[in-house]
């Protein structure tokens, strides 16, 4: 059968058309697939890299905060740590003029849970004084180099008219207590029997 020239033509463009088709099934269509799918786990992989990053970044950061804080007082117990907030008060009580009359420890309260090992070591503290100095004894505490922190102030006249004032203060400290690590079991050792030498 001899086909004619618009025939030919017919079936050249219908095959071209079919040719077109499996190529793009077969090929083009994956390979586009492919590069949606690889320029999402591009952006993927940008986005963790920034996140790893900002992590390491914050890490190198915390930890000089951390280290400062050991440095400038962060004690391992909860009695150290509360006098040690207590010679504090009495420095910074003498330094802003203030009279402190009575300082009363309360019993250390575990932070958050119990596996995070930070204790808040607490003091009540009742002083007198003027406006100016009861204000440098609360920025005394404010820029501390120990963990210290002012839960509550009651500020009080003695006398009106007078600039004779009395305080009442509740400050905490923060300590870290090792976390007691779960003890592991004496390994069971297995002599030999007389048989398996």
């Amino acid at each position: 059968m001899v086909l004619s020239q618009r025939e030919r033509f017919i079936a050249i463009a219908l095959g071209g058309v079919l040719l077109l088709v499996v190529l793009w099934e077969v090929v083009f269509s994956p390979l586009d697939d492919w590069s949606k799918q690889i320029n999402t786990d591009k952006e993927l992989a940008i986005k963790q890299q920034s996140d790893d990053q900002r992590l390491f970044a914050d890490q190198k950061r915390l930890t000089k905060v951390w280290d400062e804080m050991q440095k400038g007082g962060l004690m391992d117990n909860p009695s150290d740590a509360q006098t040690q907030l207590h010679q504090a008060v009495t420095d910074w009580a003498v330094q802003s003029g203030v009279n402190v009359s009575n300082q009363t420890t309360e019993t250390p309260v575990a932070v958050g849970d119990s596996k995070s090992g930070f204790v808040q070591a607490g003091i009540k503290v009742v002083g007198f004084g003027t406006t100016s100095g009861i204000a440098k004894l609360v920025y005394q505490i404010e820029v501390a180099k120990i963990p210290a922190r002012v839960h509550q102030v009651t500020i009080s006249s003695k006398k009106e008219g007078a600039d004779d004032l009395q305080v009442d203060m509740n400050l905490t400290t923060l300590c870290v207590v090792p976390v007691a690590r779960p003890s592991t079991p004496n390994p069971v050792q297995v002599t030999p029997t007389a048989n398996q030498q």
